[in-house]
């Protein structure tokens, strides 16, 4: 679960609650256009070497603003500074974008790190977006296992 409130509010919630902390992001990344909307950080079954499996992750990002929104340059990022770089790439209004960690082929709705293996930590690990000057727009956290996805 995604919380969008005050941080000590979100410690004390899934201290309380012994589920995933999931940090709020900051203030000027809680007003991005386009943020992060779910993270399948944990590929369904086996972790395996198969495209099939590695694509099991991904992160959608959704463009939650009232008008068209360029996220060229963009970045997507992990713990272990994994790094996805968005191409030309335009979100309209609530269109969502998904970029998967294997291969595949690009579409208007997926993208593709074309990685062989998984990146997303099942444990614990943060999916950071970044525009294309390096200033954070918004960022998930898991701090241990869950569902396997966290959503916001």
């Amino acid at each position: 679960m995604r919380i969008r409130i005050a941080a000590p509010a979100a410690l004390a919630v899934a201290a309380l609650s012994g589920a995933l902390l999931v940090t709020a992001p900051s203030a000027s990344a809680a007003t991005s256009p386009v943020q992060i909307s779910k993270v399948q950080y944990d590929s369904p079954g086996k972790d395996v070497h198969t495209n099939k499996s590695v694509n099991g992750e991904w992160v959608r990002l959704q463009n939650r603003s009232k008008g068209t929104v360029s996220i060229k340059g963009w970045k997507l990022t992990d713990t272990k500074r994994h790094v996805y770089t968005f191409g030309n790439v335009t979100l309209k209004k609530n269109q969502s974008v998904t970029v998967f960690t294997g291969k595949g082929k690009d579409t208007s709705a997926s993208k593709y790190q074309q990685r062989g293996w998984m990146i997303w930590n099942n444990t614990h690990d943060t999916a950071t977006l970044s525009d294309a000057k390096g200033k954070k727009k918004d960022a998930v956290k898991w701090t241990k296992p869950g569902k396997g996805y966290v959503t916001s």
